[in-house]
Formats: structure tokens, C-alpha cells, sequence
């Protein structure tokens, strides 16, 4: 017979998984309701509910094309988001190995500020004023400056935990064979960091592609806006587009979403790497 500890066990554990299908369900609400207004007419769109389209407007997405100045946006997002996590991944990984090998006073206070650089917020007014002092206030550089900033002390710490499980006898090998530098680096650590860096690329590209409040304060002109930014465009004075707002949400989110959906099994991958290995 079952005893009651595995019964209760059972029940505990049905219990969790339909509490997490009704959570699933929950969230899965909203974007329900965005994907049926992207295919309303602007009245029923106006009301905002999960109610189907009378008559299917495939057309809105025709509109935000055109209005919305989508492939402008398209092309920026993809300048920024490549080359802000290029950046990142490059000194990312670089700072990791040289830290975590120099096992000394000022390597370890260094990881230390890098560390503090995941809590310290963003600040608007100084690095505004930073940036207009090194002339690229406005333009893309200063987008990717940040971005790069911001995102590094993360990346840097997932890095760093992962060369430690490294041998140093890769090292002293490569030294004997006459490798030093960056020839070290590039050819024989940097070929091993590749979980941790396709991990640190989908979730940094994630990152940078689906940001809205940087572009909105570094950028200062619309022909240099990011795709989120492109919402903008359907935002009146006296009324909103609820249904232009919806099909314009659908088109920038999607390119990311397939990345995630195609990517997530090297995310947990590479996020469990480094803790089963250490």
C-alpha cells in the first residue's frame, strides 16, 4: 500500500503543477490580447480586450511598416544590439580570464568594483553630461557606450566564474609551446568559453534589442530611434492607436522572441556550466 507521505507527496507536487499552468496561463494573457488587437479596426481596438477581431485587419501590419518607419528602426536596432554585444563579449571574456588568473590584491579589489557595477543604477543627468563632454551625446556610439557599461559587470562575473573551472595546466602548456598573450587567449581559452558565450550573447542581445528607456534619453533625433522607439508613431495627441500600438509591439518583439525559442537550451546550459563543473 501507499503511505501517507507519498500520497501528500503526490498531491503537493499536483498541486504545484496546476498552480504553474494557471501562472502560465496568466501570463500568456497579455500577449493574447496584443496579437488579437493588432488585427482590430481602431474601434474595436480602442476597448482593449481579448474579444476577437470582427473583421481581420492584417493591413495594420502594412501601416507600421510604412509609418512606423520599421526598417530604419530594423536597421539601428541591429547596429546597436551587434555591436554593443561584440563589445561586450570581447571585454567580457578577456576581463574574466585576466582576473581570475592574476590571483592578486588589485585583481581581486577589481572584481570587487566590478561587482558593485550590478547593483549601481543609471543615472540620466551625469551620463548625459559625460557624453556630451566626449561629443557623442545623441549618436549610436553613445547608445552602444552605455550599453556596453551597464551590461559588462554581469557578463565579466558569469565569465570569471566559468574560467575558474578552467585548469591552469591549459595555461603553463600553451607557455611551454611558445603562446603567450593574446594568442594564449584567442586560441586556447577562448575556444572553451563558447557556452558561456553564447549565453552571454542571446541574453545580451535580448537585453539591448528590447530596451526602451536608454534610447529614449541618448538619442535626439528620430531617424536614429531604435525599433521600441517606433511606437511613437502611433501616439497622438488626443487619441491612440491602439491596434497600430499592438501590431507595432507584435513586429519588435518578434525577431527576439524566435532568437530566445531557438536559443533557450543554450542559455540553461550555459548558465549551469560553470556551477556544475566548480
Amino acid at each position: 500500500m501507499i503511505s501517507s507521505t507519498k500520497v501528500r507527496e503526490r498531491l503537493v507536487l499536483s498541486l504545484f503543477g496546476l498552480s504553474l499552468w494557471i501562472l502560465s496561463i496568466v501570463i500568456l494573457l497579455p500577449l493574447a490580447l496584443v496579437i488579437l488587437t493588432s488585427f482590430k479596426n481602431l474601434q474595436e481596438g480602442a476597448t482593449i480586450n481579448l474579444s476577437l477581431p470582427t473583421v481581420v485587419q492584417p493591413e495594420n501590419y502594412v501601416t507600421v511598416f510604412i509609418d512606423g518607419k520599421i526598417l530604419g528602426g530594423l536597421v539601428n536596432s541591429l547596429l546597436v544590439t551587434s555591436v554593443s554585444t561584440a563589445l561586450i563579449l570581447i571585454s567580457s571574456s578577456v576581463l574574466g580570464f585576466v582576473l581570475t588568473r592574476r590571483d592578486s590584491r588589485s585583481s581581486r579589489l577589481m572584481l570587487t568594483l566590478i561587482t558593485l557595477g550590478l547593483v549601481a543604477p543609471f543615472t540620466a543627468l551625469p551620463t548625459i553630461l559625460l557624453l556630451q563632454s566626449l561629443g557623442i551625446f545623441g549618436t549610436h556610439w553613445a547608445l552602444i557606450a552605455v550599453y556596453t557599461a551597464m551590461f559588462l559587470p554581469f557578463t565579466t562575473m558569469m565569465m570569471a566564474a566559468f574560467v575558474k573551472t578552467l585548469p591552469r595546466e591549459l595555461d603553463e602548456a600553451a607557455i611551454v609551446d611558445g603562446a603567450h598573450g593574446p594568442v594564449l587567449f584567442f586560441r586556447v581559452i577562448w575556444p572553451l568559453l563558447q557556452a558561456p558565450l553564447v549565453t552571454a550573447f542571446l541574453l545580451n542581445a535580448m537585453w539591448v534589442w528590447n530596451d526602451f528607456m536608454l534610447p529614449l534619453y541618448l538619442l535626439n533625433s528620430a531617424e536614429k530611434w531604435t525599433l521600441p522607439l517606433s511606437v511613437f508613431s502611433f501616439f497622438g495627441k488626443y487619441n491612440h492607436s491602439w491596434q497600430l500600438i499592438s501590431a507595432n509591439m507584435v513586429i519588435v518583439s518578434a525577431p527576439v522572441t524566435i532568437l530566445y525559442l531557438f536559443g533557450q537550451r543554450f542559455i540553461i546550459s550555459g548558465m549551469t556550466a560553470g556551477a556544475v563543473k566548480g
